[in-house]
């Protein structure tokens, strides 16, 4: 039976309360609220364990929040906690679910943050010319074949009793129509790199589970897309990429090496750069076939998707 409101925000007040969700502090025990949504940004409500009323006087704690004149559009706020890594991650959807909506992260030791990105910068910074604050791991994509999209966000993330973690969100087709269609779901695998982010994977899932891929299947024609931030957020679009013989890696002009450290992970080296991807069997939804896709970071902190499109000639 309801026993009463936690928090009641208007348009006159700097936060707006909605998107909330809990979370609990594995050392202590504590509930909070996290919430927020636009002007003011995401915070954290301490709750009363017995009442799940509000412990505390106020909006709670800011844990992430955008400049102004980028309309303050952060929204969505989920948070989880790996006892892998020992990190609470902050996901938050940045832009606005019609245009340019696109998943970030943090993460801090402790469940009111600060909240990081893979680059040291606070989620809570304003300080954003360049829309580069957030790690980036979903965003408006397109394959060279079948449905290009737009939009991804306002995610929550599960992990099943096998230990494999998801990513849940909302996406639409690409289109700037100013009535869009309904956004649809996607799930996709989420994966973590070895310095403790998480990524998602290339493709939406379709029931596949883990397995070796041995370093012969690897070789092939790729598709890679990048996401990279960009001002305003885009829809990034895959260019040719190859895993060829005697470890040979090419990517448009781009020339380097590529090397398999074990059966799902896959290193590529080129110039100063350095890429750390994981290598998993998907679904190919655009070309409606069994395929290998690549998932990571560059060194860099700008995330990576790749996917097997055909064998080498």
């Amino acid at each position: 039976m309801p026993r009463g409101c936690v928090l009641k925000t208007s348009d006159q007040l700097p936060v707006n309360a909605i998107d909330a969700n809990i979370i609990t502090d594995v050392t202590t025990g504590e509930m909070y609220l996290l919430y927020g949504s636009f002007w003011g940004g995401c915070h954290m409500l301490l709750l009363d364990r017995e009442t799940g009323l509000a412990a505390e006087e106020g909006i709670g704690t800011c844990v992430a929040r955008r400049p102004q004149w980028m309309s303050g559009a952060i929204e969505g706020p989920y948070m989880i906690y790996n006892p892998d890594t020992g990190y609470y991650y902050l996901f938050v959807s940045y832009g606005s679910l019609k245009t340019d909506y696109n998943i970030r992260v943090g993460r801090s030791r402790t469940i009111t943050g600060p909240f990081h990105d893979i680059n040291g910068r606070d989620l809570s910074d304003i300080d954003d010319s360049d829309n580069s604050v957030g790690f980036m791991i979903a965003c408006g994509y397109r394959w060279n074949d079948g449905v290009p999209y737009m939009a991804p966000g306002h995610n929550s993330v599960l992990r099943n009793a096998d230990g494999e973690w998801f990513l849940v969100y909302h996406i639409r087709e690409q289109n700037f129509r100013r009535t869009p269609e309904p956004s649809t779901m996607q799930i996709r695998k989420m994966f973590w790199t070895p310095d403790g982010w998480p990524v998602a994977s290339a493709e939406p899932y379709s029931g596949e589970i883990s397995q070796p891929i041995p370093e012969e299947l690897l070789l092939g024609h790729y598709e890679r897309i990048q996401l990279t931030p960009s001002l305003p957020q885009g829809v990034q679009c895959s260019v040719p990429m190859k895993l060829d013989k005697d470890h040979y890696y090419e990517c448009c002009s781009i020339q380097g090496s590529w090397s398999a450290d074990n059966d799902q992970s896959v290193v590529i080296t080129y110039g100063d750069r350095r890429e750390h991807l994981i290598a998993s069997a998907a679904w190919d939804h655009e070309l409606n076939q069994e395929t290998i896709i690549l998932t990571g970071k560059t060194d860099h902190g700008i995330a990576i998707w790749a996917k097997k499109v055909a064998p080498l000639s």
